[in-house]
């Protein structure tokens, strides 16, 4: 079975429960998706990239509450050459259509990057 055969397969696989989700309901309070993606390739060079995120969306009255994953690695030739991480959270409260507050926390880690490390608190009104 050739990589794109898999790569086929997998992606087959992961979209219909995710279809399926989408024919539900809209009063569920929780929603959200995960995506995920590999490519392999073979030949003079051997490559290989994966990317995933995560997003997760909760919703009751006038509060809402997101979270957020994600994940990238590349490599060539088994030498990493792309690496990061990211997580971040947020919260917010409606006031009116137009008044709101939310607060959100975001951690980022990219190890080929300016910067190794990140993080930053943001509240707005």
């Amino acid at each position: 079975m050739s990589m794109r055969s898999v790569f086929f397969v997998i992606s087959l696989t992961l979209a219909g429960p995710l279809l399926a989700a989408e024919e539900e309901e809209a009063d569920d309070p929780l929603e959200g998706n995960v995506k995920l993606g590999y490519l392999a390739t073979t030949g003079n060079t051997e490559t290989s990239s994966l990317n995933t995120s995560f997003e997760a969306r909760y919703v009751v009255g006038q509060w809402h509450h997101e979270a957020t994953a994600s994940a990238i690695n590349a490599s060539e030739n088994k030498v990493t050459t792309a690496e990061a991480y990211e997580a971040g959270w947020k919260t917010g409260r409606d006031f009116t259509d137009r008044d709101f507050v939310f607060g959100r926390l975001n951690w980022r880690k990219d190890r080929f990057g300016g910067f190794n490390t990140q993080f930053s608190q943001t509240v707005g009104y």
